[in-house]
């Protein structure tokens, strides 16, 4: 996921690392759908913050929970943009930094897909300090991994 992203992180001087990664991080969906989250949160975070940032991509695992955590530095959120983050054709207040795109829906795809797989997406955000994305997705079960 990191690799992928490293062309645009160049494009834009920006550092996208891998900041932790924990081994045996097992979750059971469906794959395409999954990286689709994730490559969003990751997109998201690379064009919202400004030159030179740094992104942060975290994978960490505890007992019943795999999280999938995204961190910038960028401009954060106010208190509008919260209510209406998850809401399909949502423009909130911050832009883009270098004429990229958005239609105002990832987010809401990024909800749906992770609500469909039994998890959630938790925000935090400090407005001028940037902003953390998780997914919350439950691990999968050993019987579930070998059945």
């Amino acid at each position: 996921m990191v690799e992928s992203f490293q062309p645009h992180a160049e494009y834009k001087d920006q550092a996208l690392r891998r900041a932790e990664f924990a081994e045996e991080a097992v979750v059971i969906g469906d794959e395409v759908r999954l990286l689709e989250a994730m490559k969003n949160i990751v997109n998201n975070a690379l064009k919202y913050s400004p030159r030179g940032e740094t992104v942060d991509v975290r994978v960490q695992k505890a007992e019943a929970e795999v999280r999938f955590s995204v961190s910038d530095s960028g401009p954060g959120l106010n208190e509008d943009d919260l209510d209406r983050l998850f809401k399909p054709f949502q423009r909130l207040a911050q832009q883009p930094t270098d004429g990229e795109v958005s239609l105002g829906l990832g987010l809401y795809l990024v909800n749906e897909i992770i609500s469909r797989h039994d998890g959630e997406v938790d925000v935090e955000t400090t407005k001028g300090e940037g902003s953390t994305f998780t997914l919350v997705l439950p691990t999968a079960s050993v019987s579930a991994k070998h059945p």
